[in-house]
């Protein structure tokens, strides 16, 4: 059912419309923006914890190859004394470590991977933005570079 209306009731309904969907799209904007920023935010502090991430396993690495190479200097000792129990017991540790030594390579190989993904993605999010000065460009992506 169709109302009718004179000619600046229809003017003025028009013009309210107008305005109406000029607000919403101004308001869809501005709640695009901030969900950009929000995700910049947070893909920044991802990129943060990935890293830490990435350090402790590179430290627990290392941790894991000194403690290979004791028990191959035990083993060694055991094999040179013919201790045949101490040998198959140093043989079984020995697997095990090495066994987790290569689960925390492929973490380690899968945390890089993220963190040179996730800074890609950042470094798209600061260029695609135009409205910095070359200035705060070069800020932004100063959290980029491995410390």
């Amino acid at each position: 059912m169709e109302v009718s209306r004179t000619r600046s009731e229809h003017h003025n309904y028009n013009i309210t419309k107008t305005k109406t969907a000029g607000l919403k799209s101004t308001r869809m904007f501005q709640a695009r923006y901030h969900v950009t920023q929000a995700t910049f935010d947070e893909k920044r502090q991802e990129l943060k914890q990935t890293s830490l991430k990435l350090k402790r396993a590179a430290e627990q690495l290392s941790l894991l190859n000194k403690k290979l190479t004791e028990l191959g200097k035990r083993y060694n000792l055991a094999k040179k004394d013919n201790s045949k129990c101490f040998m198959h017991n140093l043989e079984m540790k020995l697997s095990t470590v090495q066994s987790m030594r290569n689960m925390y390579y492929n973490y380690v190989y899968m945390k890089a991977e993220d963190i040179n993904m996730l800074r890609h993605e950042l470094k798209r999010m600061v260029v695609a933005d135009d409205t910095d000065t070359d200035q705060e460009t070069e800020e932004k992506l100063s959290f980029l570079k491995l410390k």
